[in-house]
């Protein structure tokens, strides 16, 4: 009966076991309370830093593990019990304060994998520097003016006026951020009067930076290489006339 009786115990006390840091409690209440690292992290996982952690961590296992194990993704219980979460986590939450289009982040990820960055550096303001500056030349012209327009439709929505008041509205410190991320495309800067305009509001410091993320040379070439390209972002001029 005694043997019995104490491999009771034991099941009761197996069945309040944390599935995640697997200790062991007397009561379900206590249970419910405990809030193990695993535990938080796992009920952090919709929240929009942690689900790019796991997207980078999920291309990171695709990229630069030989012999993955997982043959797809691997599951969400391997990135919250990694080693590397806070590092993977540090880099979601700044992805999501950047608020890149969606395929700007996907290439970001697979830019800081590809080109072997240390994970510490992956928020260094260096490595989204060299990332903008070859995205930006492979970026087509007319996805270039879909996404400021969809970038001015924010800001309009944010500060309660009409879309196409952008370029001649938007703060000069917003618009350095939106040029040295990448949001406003080299294009529309050298290519349309609209973008002109907003760039000659800039400061001496805020140009600085922005000349720093985009190469002038560069682009003056490319436009004189390609000027039939200019004829794609002629709306952006149409549209935003002073």
């Amino acid at each position: 009966m005694l043997l019995n009786k104490d491999l009771q115990i034991k099941k009761l006390n197996e069945s309040f076991k944390c599935k995640f840091c697997k200790k062991s409690f007397k009561r379900e209440r206590t249970l419910a309370v405990h809030m193990c690292q695993q535990k938080h992290r796992f009920n952090a996982k919709n929240e929009l830093p942690s689900r790019i952690a796991f997207e980078a961590f999920c291309v990171f296992h695709k990229t630069c593990m030989p012999g993955n194990i997982y043959g797809g993704s691997p599951p969400l219980e391997k990135f919250i019990n990694s080693p590397e979460y806070n590092g993977f986590y540090i880099f979601g939450k700044y992805l999501a304060d950047l608020k890149l289009l969606k395929d700007q982040q996907q290439e970001f990820i697979k830019f800081v994998m590809q080109q072997g960055v240390k994970i510490k550096d992956w928020t260094k303001s260096f490595v989204l520097e060299e990332f903008i500056k070859l995205y930006s030349l492979k970026e087509d012209p007319k996805r270039a003016v879909e996404s400021v327009i969809i970038l001015a439709e924010e800001w309009s929505n944010e500060n309660n006026k009409h879309w196409t008041e952008f370029f001649d509205k938007v703060s000069p410190s917003m618009a350095t951020h939106f040029i040295i991320t990448g949001r406003i495309s080299p294009w529309i800067i050298y290519g349309t009067n609209a973008g002109q305009r907003m760039v000659d509001k800039l400061n001496e410091r805020e140009l600085e930076l922005v000349v720093n993320h985009i190469n002038v040379n560069t682009w003056k070439h490319k436009l004189k290489k390609y000027p039939a390209s200019l004829n794609e972002l002629e709306i952006i001029d149409n549209t935003c006339k002073i």
